[in-house]
């Protein structure tokens, strides 16, 4: 299987953490919303244990200002 490729995404955390989370994230998503501040609690409360990575997917078709937003 391929790795997901993460080198050029935004992060926060230390890259030699033994967990990475890679969030797949639309700006104007709901959800997204509200799923981030959990997925960031993580990322705080374990420091570097824990390496969150945000990649980009603008769903188009229902936020057509998504892919604006990710800019």
């Amino acid at each position: 299987h391929d790795a997901l490729p993460i080198s050029d995404a935004p992060s926060l955390g230390s890259p030699n953490a033994p967990l990475t989370i890679v969030e797949f994230i639309d700006f104007d998503c709901p959800y997204c919303k509200a799923a981030f501040p959990s997925v960031r609690a993580l990322q705080t409360q374990f420091g570097d244990q824990v390496r969150l990575v945000i990649r980009y997917f603008p769903l188009e078709d229902i936020h057509p200002t998504a892919r604006i937003a990710a800019r």
